[in-house]
């Protein structure tokens, strides 16, 4: 029963349809969406309800060192939290995908964003496919911050 890694894992799970380049992070400094996680996309608040949901869940069969890091951007880099959302919950927990409020999805993914420490902001992620793709997963050098 886990959240994440497998995810990472799975083959060509950080390629598809929305690996379009990195947008810059300028939405968020200028009062527009978010376009990329160095927009600061998660609140603290949410990232510590993450962090509780990969103890009881997702620690059962990953370690916190599995989502941060090159592990991470190697599977994640270019892609979108859309597209990180949509993997953990077509396939996580894995004995039951999909079985976690999607609330609880979104904070796992903000807990994800903070091991890799990307910057917290004002608001929290939701349930907003539309602006899930928009996010892009950037390396933070690359991202101009």
């Amino acid at each position: 029963m886990a959240l994440l890694l497998v995810a990472a894992t799975l083959s060509g799970c950080g390629a598809g349809s929305d690996t379009a380049p990195a947008p810059t992070p300028a939405a968020a400094d200028s009062g527009g969406e978010p376009t990329s996680v160095a927009d600061g996309v998660y609140t603290a608040e949410q990232a510590e309800r993450g962090r509780l949901i990969f103890r009881q869940v997702c620690g059962e069969c990953h370690s916190r060192r599995d989502f941060r890091g090159e592990d991470f951007f190697l599977s994640w880099e270019g892609t979108s939290v859309g597209r990180l959302l949509d993997t953990m919950i077509d396939s996580m927990p894995e004995d039951d995908p999909g079985s976690l409020p999607i609330q609880q999805y979104l904070d796992a993914v903000a807990y994800i964003l903070s091991l890799n420490e990307y910057p917290q902001g004002a608001r929290e992620l939701e349930d907003d496919a539309q602006l899930l793709r928009a996010i892009r997963i950037v390396r933070m050098g690359r991202a101009g911050r």
